[in-house]
């Protein structure tokens, strides 16, 4: 079970706990010059949530009894100071509330595959088990499965293996760099990619994890938030956790597993509340044959830990199942965007989907996808091709409303 935790940000609380009786209340300000709601997200595993709101004098303006698991939003008529009550009954679960999003501070959007040039794109999977022996993920041997994703024209690989440090430095070729790193992934929390350190850290909890490889000069992360079943990572848990990177948004081991590989709603849900996360794309290989199904996309100016961390860090790669980014760019205030097969055809018309919040707000079919922005705090793009292959685009947003966890 997870211990109770709350966390308190300008503009949002979450709360996360074995059981909560009794009543809870928080005082909220909402500022002018701001649309006056709150967002809810409730995850009720069991017992009873209700939750009322009242205005500055006392007066009850909203009241929801029994809340099961979901999103919400509360409109209200005016900003200015309001009570949230929350009454529960031997509740299990976790709830957010989320108001006030920071404001841009101009019509600037951040697009970050501008001014790409003197670099090129890698083909990269973190999320890889191999040479742990018979019964295990890792079952297949090292040398087999790096020379699989060599054949498939993998440039920077992970052997990640299940809170065990493996040692594959040796394999680096003028064909691969190969990347160190860990899956941490302790039966009682959420998995997540511990790249660029030597060390399993599945002794500390997941916060103290991230901060320590990101100490080490790495990156994290989150693993199959689907996996199993929808909410196999929290919602209101993925959104208190601080410095992780990103999410896999697409894992397609889990389709023969169980639960979604896809894990969009997720991406949505953090981004819709302000959080600059990214979305990767990997294999989660554990047979030779889950190789080559998702995977990354960097933009590297040469093929270092140094230039692909900054790539990261930077949010200058893709996800796929298949698709290679030809470009994406603004153009004043429209999104001009293409995508491509790896090869040589004469397939060049391609669906393109501009999403925010979850919404998809335009669909076209066509060599290229165009979108006049007209002041979303984010947008981001999918594309599919004709075998139904994807790529997903990390967002174009307005400067200042998504930071960073």
């Amino acid at each position: 079970m997870t211990s109770p935790s709350k966390t308190i940000e300008d503009n949002s609380i979450t709360y996360i706990y074995d059981k909560f009786t009794g009543k809870k209340i928080e005082n909220i300000y909402l500022e002018h010059g701001q649309r006056p709601e709150i967002m809810f997200n409730v995850e009720s595993i069991s017992g009873s949530l209700d939750v009322f709101i009242q205005d500055e004098y006392g007066k009850t303006v909203y009241e929801n009894y029994d809340i099961q698991s979901g999103e919400f939003l509360v409109e209200l008529s005016r900003a200015g100071d309001y009570k949230v009550i929350l009454n529960a009954e031997d509740h299990v679960g976790s709830y957010n509330m989320t108001w006030s999003l920071p404001k841009a501070s101009s019509d600037e959007y951040v697009n970050p595959y501008e001014n790409l040039a003197g670099g090129k794109w890698l083909k990269a999977n973190f999320h890889t088990h191999a040479g742990t022996g018979p019964g295990t993920c890792g079952v297949n041997p090292q040398d087999v499965v790096i020379e699989t994703y060599k054949q498939l024209g993998y440039e920077l690989l992970t052997i990640s293996n299940h809170d065990i440090f493996t040692d594959t430095s040796n394999y680096t070729d003028d064909k691969i760099l190969m990347i160190p790193g860990v899956e941490y992934s302790p039966s009682s929390k959420g998995h997540m990619l511990t790249i660029g350190i030597t060390q399993s850290l599945h002794e500390h909890t997941n916060q103290k994890a991230i901060e320590m490889t990101n100490e080490m000069g790495g990156f994290v992360v989150l693993a199959h938030p689907n996996w199993g079943r929808q909410g196999y990572w929290p919602l209101n848990e993925l959104l208190s956790l601080k410095g992780y990177i990103g999410i896999e948004v697409i894992n397609q081991l889990i389709y023969r597993l169980s639960g979604s590989g896809l894990a969009t709603n997720a991406w949505d849900f953090l981004l819709s509340r302000g959080k600059l996360v990214y979305g990767f794309g990997n294999d989660d290989l554990h047979a030779l044959g889950d190789a080559g199904r998702s995977f990354n996309i960097i933009y590297c100016k040469e093929r270092t830990w140094e230039s692909m961390k900054e790539a990261i860090d930077n949010g200058q790669f893709v996800a796929s199942t298949g698709l290679y980014p030809e470009y994406l760019v603004l153009d004043g205030d429209t999104i001009r965007v293409k995508a491509s097969y790896p090869i040589d055809t004469y397939v060049d018309t391609f669906t393109y989907r501009f999403i925010e919040n979850g919404k998809v707000l335009s669909e076209q079919t066509a060599r290229e996808g165009v979108y006049k922005l007209n002041g979303e705090k984010y947008v981001r793009v999918e594309v599919i091709g004709e075998n139904g292959a994807m790529l997903f685009f990390q967002p174009v947003y307005l400067k200042d409303t998504l930071v960073k966890p």
